[in-house]
């Protein structure tokens, strides 16, 4: 007898001993048993090969119907895998992992070095663009103003360059929130003041870069001095005496002395 299925996706020829007049009915009925034993277990087989073969080898019947996460063959029952190993899964997604967090890395490297290059060119309308126009926080470092638009981050920053600021990372932690945000935190020195009397201050950072419309923006920036690094001078008893010097000068008429007391470069004089 030709036996066809076609669950498996192929058509096999089974010849089967279905009668065997010349016996007795008992031998018959062993005959019976014995040929549809035979003709199961060929169906088995037949249904499961798949099983013996490796992974990326497997026929997948288009026909077949997912059933968590597996495809199961309608008729016989059996399931197959339809993905990869959970384990090949899990190492491919930590090496994406640890690619991520090296690129979010660098990225926040040169983030942070745009916007420390729009200070030193004194551009502050640069340094105002990488921060967001909406949804701001920004709590300067020498402000006691909470900032959160962007013509408050604009005069800001008008004021802030006048003290010729250039910083330095000298700590620093990158934390991947996503692939469109990260955390940015760490301690910065600036240096500020004339090129000829340039004066150091420690402080820590808190940036939050986010991906916006294509272009990474500031949502969060804090900065703040590092507590008892920096020490309050009064100076008002040395303006004190350098304006006496200088009045003195000129009750003396002694131009030389008063023009002495001017710089000789970055001077702004109006008499």
């Amino acid at each position: 007898k030709i036996l066809d299925f076609p669950t498996t996706g192929r058509t096999m020829a089974i010849q089967a001993m279905v009668s065997q007049p010349d016996k007795p009915q008992a031998s018959r009925r062993s005959g019976w048993s014995k040929n549809l034993a035979k003709v199961a277990l060929v169906v088995a087989l037949a249904g499961s090969a798949d099983a013996f073969r490796p992974l990326a080898l497997r026929t997948i019947n288009p026909s077949t119907k997912l059933v968590s996460g597996r495809q199961q063959l309608p008729t016989l029952g059996l399931r197959q895998l339809a993905s990869k190993p959970r384990f090949l899964i899990g190492l491919r997604a930590a090496v994406t992992e640890t690619f991520s967090r090296e690129k979010m890395y660098l990225l926040a490297q040169d983030n942070f070095k745009a916007w420390n290059e729009a200070l030193k060119a004194r551009d502050y309308e640069k340094a105002t663009s990488l921060y967001s126009t909406s949804d701001l926080t920004f709590l300067p470092t020498v402000s006691p103003e909470f900032i959160r638009d962007v013509p408050s981050t604009k005069r800001y920053f008008m004021d802030f360059i006048q003290r010729l600021p250039e910083g330095k990372i000298t700590s620093d932690s990158v934390q991947c929130l996503s692939a469109e945000a990260y955390l940015h935190t760490g301690m910065y020195t600036f240096m500020t003041g004339p090129q000829d009397s340039r004066t150091p201050v420690s402080a820590r950072f808190s940036y939050l870069w986010k991906r916006i419309s294509g272009q990474w923006k500031i949502i969060h920036h804090h900065s703040s001095v590092v507590p008892g690094s920096s020490k309050i001078v009064d100076l008002y008893p040395v303006a004190q005496a350098n304006f006496k010097q200088w009045n003195d000068a000129l009750i003396a008429k002694d131009y030389e002395k008063v023009a002495s007391l001017y710089s000789s470069k970055d001077l702004s004089f109006l008499p």
